[in-house]
This record gives structure tokens, sequence and C-alpha cells, in this order.
């Protein structure tokens, strides 16, 4: 795998950077699990709630399955009903267009990396809910945070790093859906 957490965008990160970066993923690793050579094969079920634009969900099988039509995948990680709505209607859109829709939802797998994601999703929605109730949280870390944090082009170290424990879930998605 070629490391992409070295350069983003064009930058070449810090020696410091990377090596926090390492570290984050490394941790995941170490409280979840490191399945970057599980074969997880993928196969589609319905969804309910959304049979109205066809869309199947994507969900790890016994056998991988094969995406028919026009595939589009529309991928989410279920933070908050905003993205969710937003999923839908770019689910909405691509049917409207002659696609087939494919949900993906990250946080939904029994894998590393969807169990990384459900434990970023916990901590910004705790540091939301503190938000609501303390002004001085809000001032001194939730504000600057969202403000100036996470526009600094070397937090996507961190993000880059911790995106490889995906990857697993990946592997049987056809590169040109």
């Amino acid at each position: 795998m070629n490391d992409k957490t070295s350069v983003i965008f064009g930058n070449e990160m810090t020696k410091k950077t990377i090596k926090g970066a390492e570290k984050s993923k490394r941790k995941f690793i170490k409280e979840f699990g490191d399945d970057s050579n599980a074969d997880y094969k993928i196969g589609f079920k319905d969804i309910s709630t959304l049979d109205f634009l066809g869309a199947k969900n994507i969900v790890f099988s016994e056998n991988n399955q094969q995406f028919t039509g026009k595939p589009v995948i529309v991928g989410n990680i279920r933070m908050g009903f905003g993205h969710y709505r937003i999923s839908i209607a770019m689910a909405s859109a691509a049917k409207a267009l002659g696609y087939t829709p494919y949900w993906l939802d990250l946080a939904s797998f029994d894998a590393t990396g969807s169990k990384m994601i459900r434990k970023q999703n916990d901590m910004y929605s705790l540091a939301s809910r503190i938000s609501q109730k303390s002004k001085l949280f809000n001032k001194l870390v939730w504000e600057p945070l969202n403000s100036e944090g996470f526009k600094k082009i070397s937090y996507n170290a961190k993000d880059q790093k911790n995106s490889e424990l995906l990857v697993p879930i990946f592997k049987h998605i056809d590169k040109d859906s």
C-alpha cells in the first residue's frame, strides 16, 4: 500500500505529524484488532425504508454478489440525521438518473474500520452534547477545534492513515462502481 500520509494535497507532512498519524492507527488496531488481511465478501439486502428507491444495502456475505444495473455507491457513516438525509437525496438523484443506488454504511460492519468510525462518532457526539451545555467548553475547546483545528492540512494525515483500516471492507467492491 502506498503511503498517502506523508504528503497531503501536495503538502509534505512533518515527521512529527506522520508519527502521530501512525500512532493513531496503532491505537485503533490495539483496541479493535487488525483485520487488514480479512477477506470480507459482500452481498446486498433490501432496505425496507428505502424500497421506493430500490436501494440495496451492502453487507458482508458468505459469497460475493455482483452489482447489477448501473451501480452507484452512496456512502455514509450515520453521523446524525442530516447526513442520512443527504445520503437519501443522493440515492434519489442517482435513481432519477438511471443508476442503481447501493447503500454503504461504513459504521455498520463488524470490522476494525467500522469500529473506529463508531468510536469517533461517539466522541464527536459526546463533545457536541457538552458544547450545548457548557459555554466554557465551547469557547476553549469546541469552537477552536471546529473553526481552526479541523481545517489544518496536517489534521488530514491522521484521517488518511486511519482510513487504511477501512480497506478490507472495500476489497470486493468493483473499482468502477
